[in-house]
């Protein structure tokens, strides 16, 4: 019930967007609360060997290297795409990325895992300037729907490789 919400909330919240209609019905909807077990498997953490697991069956490389900097910083999907190299220092101790968001609050610094900081290492610069210039951004500076998509499939993919199930 929750995820056809959620997809009929983002439908309607486009068609607001695009003006086509005044306000998202679906925004003053309450849906019922989760059980205590499903919020529990919502909120599960991964092991450190799930986590490795789950970086290892993830193919090609690019999403390899994007799980390990996403593990070893906790950067959201829309932060990893707004990385700039400019705000990766890899020379302090310990490594850190500077965070900043779309809102222009202010940004923040998170430290970065030494496997995540070896996968920056290795991770070549685009021209562009952003780490991971292969996750779009839209106007708002936000990840678009669609690459979210494709990023909730590419993890989906290689949990059930690592035999982890939904993550």
């Amino acid at each position: 019930v929750h995820v056809i919400k959620k997809a009929m909330s983002a439908c309607l919240g486009r068609a607001v967007r695009e003006d086509l209609i005044p306000l998202n019905p679906c925004a003053g909807v309450e849906m019922p609360k989760l059980r205590a077990d499903e919020q529990a498997e919502k909120r599960r953490a991964l092991t450190e060997e799930e986590a490795r697991r789950l970086v290892e069956a993830a193919r090609p490389e690019h999403w390899r290297v994007l799980l390990r900097v996403a593990l070893g910083t906790g950067l959201r999907q829309s932060e990893l795409g707004r990385l700039r190299w400019e705000d990766v220092d890899l020379d302090s101790n310990p490594a850190r990325v500077v965070v900043r968001t779309a809102k222009d609050a202010e940004p923040r610094v998170s430290v970065v895992l030494s496997d995540a900081a070896d996968a920056l290492r290795s991770w070549p610069r685009s021209t562009g300037g952003r780490v991971f210039p292969m996750l779009h951004l839209g106007d708002d500076g936000n990840l678009t729907d669609s690459c979210r998509s494709v990023v909730k499939n590419a993890i989906g993919r290689a949990a059930e490789r690592a035999g982890l199930g939904k993550v």
